[in-house]
Order: structure tokens, then sequence, then C-alpha cells
């Protein structure tokens, strides 16, 4: 970057954060964790998005996934430098519409589905899997892909987020058994690869799905 540039970087991230000394340009920094220029408090997932406190000024988005919240705070600071009053740019988030598969609610035969199928990370797996914890639905299912490119941390991860779900799903349903075997060691209990041989999940449950699956594989679990 010049001089004259710009660097807006997560401050919540200690990757970025490093970032700071290498450039001489102006560094904004946002986060949540109480060191940066831009800081969202008062954090809430609700049924119709996220919302936060920045400042004195209230941020409303129908977007779903705490873990989106510093991706708005991005959007904000980079908005704030190029022109814009804090008031334009909160208006203009309100009317955000989520892209498609991309951590995106929809409700489809009296299921909820939870569609995160663009492509997934562990935070945005552990944000799906927080935000199926607060929604009031009895019976939740997880159909997931699994995680790809994580290299050699690939069966831990898978492990860590199995422990993380069995508090949350009732039924879990992979479409690749080596990462079901994985994520079946921290979920402590039995754990499904789609097959035909698969029951479709039941009337009015949550279905929550994360990385590559395919939208046949969505239509085949719905009653």
């Amino acid at each position: 970057l010049p001089d004259d540039g710009y660097a807006f970087l997560n401050s919540d991230n200690e990757l970025c954060a490093g970032l700071r000394d290498r450039t001489t340009a102006e560094v904004i920094t946002v986060g949540t964790g109480g060191s940066a220029d831009l800081e969202a408090n008062d954090i809430e997932e609700t049924g119709e998005g996220i919302q936060f406190k920045l400042q004195e000024t209230k941020v409303v988005i129908p977007l779903h996934g705490t873990h989106n919240v510093t991706n708005i705070l991005l959007a904000i600071a980079v908005s704030e430098k190029l022109g814009m009053t804090r008031s334009d740019i909160t208006s203009r988030l309100r009317s955000f519409k989520p892209l498609d598969h991309t951590f995106s609610v929809k409700e489809v035969n009296g299921i909820t589905i939870l569609d995160d199928t663009h492509n997934s990370s562990p935070a945005s797996f552990k944000a799906a899997v927080s935000w199926a914890k607060t929604q009031p639905t009895e019976k939740k299912v997880l159909c997931t892909s699994g995680l790809i490119e994580l290299g050699q941390m690939q069966d831990q991860i898978h492990t860590e987020l199995g422990g993380i779900s069995s508090s949350v799903f009732d039924r879990v349903i992979f479409l690749h058994p080596q990462s079901a075997r994985h994520f079946a060691v921290g979920f402590g209990k039995e754990v499904e690869v789609l097959s035909k041989k698969t029951s479709k999940i039941d009337e009015k449950s949550l279905l929550v799905c994360v990385g590559r699956v395919p939208e046949s594989a969505i239509q085949r679990l719905l009653p």
C-alpha cells in the first residue's frame, strides 16, 4: 500500500492485527474484543438477523450469524472513509439481502432451513451451531459435507465441531464418511452418512446445512 492508502484490519484476528506494523498507510481496525477503532458491543442474534451497538448507533441487519459482525464493521469502515454518513450506512444495512446459500434462512414444506452451502469455515460452522442452539424448534438436524482445505488440522477440527454439536442436534447427516468418523468422536453419538436408505427428517424440524451440500441432497431429506 502507498503512504496515502488505507488498510482495514480485523483486530480480533491475530494474523490480521499483526499486519498493522507492516504498512505506512493509515490503518483502521474493527473488532469485538475491546481495542479497535470501530468496536461492536451488545451483539445479539434475533429471529430477523443481527443487531449490535457501534458507539451510540444501533446497527440492525437482516443477516444471520454473529461471525458476520466483523464483515459488517469492515463495510462500515470503508463506507465512512468513502464519505457516507453513519446514519446513511445503517439505513442501507437494514435493507440488505443476504446472498443465496450464504447463512440464509428459509422455510420449505414447513421445515426451517439454514442454508450455508456456498462454502464454509470452522468459524461459520460454529456460528451455525450457535444459531441453531438459540432456535425454539424441538427437533434439529445437521446436514453437512464436512469442511475442506484444513490441512493437517482437518480431523482434529471435525472432532471439535462434533463436540460443540452434541448438545444441539438430534440427528447429524454427513455426505462423506471420512469426516463423519472424526465428527462422531466428538459428537459421542451415531452419525449418519447420506444414502438411499436415509430417512426423511420429521415435520417442523430445523435443518442446518453447512458446507458443499447440493440442493438435491437437501430435497431428499424434506418430508
